[in-house]
């Protein structure tokens, strides 16, 4: 700057050149030292390796850069000057070494001058890489290796453009998460979404294997973090997800030290993004009041007992409660015929549809709920097991009543309860408007009900 208003306050200086192009290499310093500032408020395992990367990327570009400038000065002085491209041109091809000469200075001060940037860029770049490599080569392959186990992070632009859920847990067990796995991806609608795993442990070799199948490496994405800091749920992009499920730890002793850190996670995920839905499973009973804010809370003690209880009074409640939770696909290959029933009933769950708005039950519309759950199971091989009438008293609006009896009359706006293989909107079957009421009974083995 006092250069140049020396120029203009004394006329004989104002043809003196002035290489301002030099002022890169101050860049370059203001460079080094607005790092060594941020690299406090910086994670040090991102901050470390781009630092020193982007320094020597600085000084190889200085060194290009103050080449092509000069000597498309002193080619001024020549007989054939060149322009901005032709001078990089000329550079690049000479500090590789390939030399094809078609472009060369052609007066001495040129020549000198490139003589003297190849040695400088002999005597720098060497110093550059000599530091890096014996000063920080051990760090910063520490530090690679450290940031291939973090697992990266969920880029915004992926958060934006795609739907992702966050699966927090303190291990990562292949069973507990190939379940988790098999059942989220067993939604037809949930085919489009990622699944992000969060979780302090590393991978061990097994859960390393299963993320690298192809049907998982697409869609399951591992990071490796803390629900409790704020730095890793923003790698995870928590309040940008859809759900985030909180998975309980099963590898401890005690279960209330379990969920305490279940609870301690669900708080942090509630500050951090409030507006997400939560999905949390603990063991107790009574540390259930804890996350009552969660969108729901699956008490395992609590479903245990009531299993048991349901058991004593209804033998085999445990297993069909199991078959309607759960995705089984075995025994559907195998030569027996019974196992091959058994694999493709054991595929049945529980779905809902709003009466007025059914195929198999809007014709039962005033009938008793008996006739209907008997005449569409003989129709369509579905069986009706409870229902939800749309009126009912205030403290009663959310109950639901298992096979009420044929007291209870089927309304339009009545909410029906069925077990089915598949859902009455994904099934193929079509109601055919002019048959008789009198119907064949389905045939044995083709329907699971």
């Amino acid at each position: 700057m006092m250069q140049l208003m020396l120029k203009i306050l004394w006329p004989p200086l104002r043809n003196l050149f002035i290489p301002v192009f030099l002022n890169c290499w101050l860049a370059k310093r203001s460079l080094e030292n607005m790092f060594n500032d941020l690299h406090r408020a910086m994670q040090k395992s991102q901050s470390a390796l781009s630092q020193q990367l982007t320094i020597l990327s600085a000084t190889l570009l200085c060194l290009v850069f103050t080449s092509v400038c000069g000597i498309q000065h002193f080619q001024r002085a020549g007989h054939r000057h060149l322009n901005l491209f032709q001078s990089t041109y000329y550079v690049v091809v000479t500090f590789s070494t390939v030399g094809y000469g078609d472009f060369v200075p052609d007066i001495w001060p040129s020549q000198l001058y490139m003589v003297i940037m190849i040695c400088v860029a002999l005597i720098v770049l060497p110093t550059q890489l000599s530091q890096f490599r014996a000063l920080k080569f051990e760090q910063l392959a520490f530090t690679w290796m450290e940031r291939q186990k973090l697992g990266g992070s969920y880029s915004s632009h992926r958060a934006q453009s795609e739907k992702h859920v966050v699966v927090c847990s303190t291990t990562l067990h292949a069973d507990t998460i190939m379940d988790f796995l098999n059942e989220f991806y067993a939604h037809p609608l949930l085919q489009d979404y990622y699944v992000v795993l969060l979780s302090p442990m590393e991978l061990d070799t097994t859960m390393r294997m299963i993320l690298q199948v192809p049907i998982w490496a697409q869609r399951v994405i591992y990071i490796q973090g803390s629900c409790l800091k704020d730095g890793d749920l923003a790698r995870a992009r928590m309040n940008e997800a859809e759900a985030c499920f909180i998975l309980a730890a099963r590898n401890y002793a005690d279960k209330t030290a379990a969920d305490e850190h279940t609870i301690l996670r669900s708080w942090a995920v509630k500050d951090f993004a409030p507006s997400v839905p939560q999905y949390v499973q603990i063991f107790r009973p009574e540390h259930k009041l804890h996350v009552k804010f969660a969108e729901h809370v699956v008490c395992e003690d609590e479903f245990k007992y009531a299993l048991l209880a349901n058991n004593c009074t209804c033998p085999g409640a445990s297993t069909l409660s199991n078959g309607d939770a759960c995705i089984f696909r075995e025994g559907q290959q195998s030569p027996e015929e019974w196992h091959r029933l058994y694999g493709k009933c054991s595929g049945n769950e529980i779905y809902h549809i709003v009466l007025g708005d059914s195929r198999f039950f809007g014709e039962y519309e005033g009938k008793s709920f008996t006739y209907a759950s008997f005449h569409s199971h003989r129709k369509y091989g579905v069986a009706l097991v409870g229902v939800r009438p749309a009126e009912l008293p205030e403290f009663y609006e959310d109950t639901i009543l298992l096979n009420p009896g044929p007291r209870h009359i089927m309304k339009k706006d009545d909410t029906c309860y069925y077990m089915s293989i598949t859902k009455e909107e994904n099934s193929a079957f079509v109601v055919n408007q002019n048959q008789n009421s009198g119907l064949e009974p389905a045939k044995e083995g083709e329907y699971c009900m």
